[in-house]
């Protein structure tokens, strides 16, 4: 993925993985990913939006932003942390692989795996669009 012109270097992050929703797959999401993710965040200006595409934008990207926001709000608030992502993804189903590698630096002691699997449990929303397809 190229970075816009517009966008300084120091405000572009590529991580490069596959969708494996098993930890520990040669070529899925690993400690380091989500790292570079919490340090990234952190550089940023506090008012700075923050856009996270991915293939097929339902699995790394909810991911990505489901620990952004427990990052910024907190491990106390993972439900809120939870709505922010279904609200912009309703279709989400985080990649189980790269939030459970989120939740130890983010001291969630497992509630970050519990609200990804709530999410996932959570029925798929259908609009027209998918209709149409």
């Amino acid at each position: 993925m190229a970075r816009p012109d517009r966008i300084p270097v120091d405000n572009h992050l590529i991580l490069e993985f596959d969708d494996f929703d098993r930890p520990g797959h040669p070529n899925g999401p690993r400690g380091w990913h989500v790292k570079r993710l919490l340090e990234f965040r952190r550089r940023l200006d506090d008012r700075a939006s923050v856009v996270i595409p991915c293939e097929a934008g339902r699995s790394r990207s909810p991911a990505a932003a489901l620990i952004l926001a427990a990052q910024a709000l907190g491990p106390d608030r993972l439900s809120e942390s939870s709505d922010l992502v279904l609200k912009a993804c309703p279709n989400a189903r985080p990649n189980k692989a790269f939030v459970h590698l989120g939740d130890r630096p983010l001291r969630a002691d497992g509630a970050l795996d519990q609200v990804a699997e709530a999410i996932h449990r959570r029925p798929s929303v259908i609009g027209r669009d998918d209709l149409e397809r």
